[in-house]
């Protein structure tokens, strides 16, 4: 048995005439041919597709897996057509942030002719920090000018991030001294992307006058300024003219606490060139004056004295 062309031989595109003969001993021959068209098979273009797919991952840091061969990930040209697309990784597959993938999507053309393409698939984090709670207002009390720390706000502030630890920071650091005022703590939430989340809290800073005793004397129910030097016989404090030898003259005076805390009175002074001339009695010392009460003291006038 032979035929022609041999086989092996090297065929160009179009139709050929193979002949094969069959010989027996005698050299006695009988020939059949056989038709043998050669085409040309084309395969699909791929005209575009992307090598690197991101998705932007759901609040637990997953995603799945779309459809991957529709013109927004791969487009196929060429005589091959119509095609047919594959996808190795299946639509509905979980993917999880931090995980790389591999989908390998197959075209399938006319004369089982075959293109493939491949996509490396990850997540990023998108997705800032839930805040479920942000810290309550703060007081405090500073005396007049006073200043004091701002307190740690980030203990009462609570977020959830899939994609975590969750940094909390606030400005004003705590610690940061500031007077009194409605100061507005920033707090930050920042997860491991570094998306970021904030929420305000207010500081309020009162100023309060500590308590403190006020002390008014009165001569003659009325009040005698502080510091007054100037004798008057309305408030008893001009004593008037007394006989040297046996007069004396004696004034009753009142010590009010106008203040709101208790009032200590150690002593009662007499100063002056003519000091030794006026007693002061009535009174033992020291003394505490409550506040909104009052005590009497008496001072007397002896010229002789």
């Amino acid at each position: 048995r032979i035929q022609s062309p041999a086989a092996g031989t090297v065929l160009s595109e179009g139709t050929h005439t193979v002949t094969l003969t069959v010989r027996d001993a005698a050299n006695n021959a009988s020939t059949c041919t056989v038709q043998v068209t050669v085409q040309s098979q084309a395969l699909p273009v791929i005209a575009f597709s992307r090598p690197n797919v991101t998705f932007d991952a759901d609040a637990t840091c997953q995603f799945l897996v779309p459809d991957l061969t529709g013109a927004a990930f791969i487009v196929a040209t060429g005589d091959a057509g119509p095609f047919t697309f594959a996808q190795s990784l299946a639509i509905g597959t979980t993917l999880q942030l931090g995980q790389r993938y591999t989908n390998v999507t197959t075209i399938s053309g006319a004369n089982a002719s075959v293109a493939r393409s491949t996509n490396v698939i990850e997540l990023r984090d998108a997705l800032a920090p839930v805040i479920t709670q942000c810290p309550p207002a703060q007081n405090a009390n500073v005396a007049p000018a006073g200043q004091v720390a701002v307190p740690d706000f980030t203990a009462g502030l609570t977020a959830t991030d899939c994609n975590g630890p969750v940094v909390r920071s606030q400005l004003p650091a705590a610690g940061t001294l500031v007077g009194a005022g409605t100061h507005v703590i920033s707090l930050f939430a920042v997860d491991a992307a570094n998306n970021t989340n904030s929420c305000t809290a207010n500081f309020v800073v009162n100023e309060v006058v500590p308590p403190a005793p006020h002390i008014a004397v009165l001569g003659n129910s009325l009040q005698i300024a502080d510091g007054d030097a100037t004798p008057a016989a309305t408030d008893h404090t001009d004593f008037g003219s007394v006989a040297v030898a046996s007069g004396t003259v004696v004034r009753t005076f009142t010590i009010q606490n106008t203040g709101d805390a208790a009032l200590t009175l150690s002593a009662i002074d007499v100063t002056g060139a003519q000091a030794a001339e006026f007693v002061v009695g009535g009174i033992t010392l020291p003394a505490t004056v409550n506040p909104a009460a009052s005590t009497t003291f008496t001072v007397t006038f002896d010229p002789a004295g």
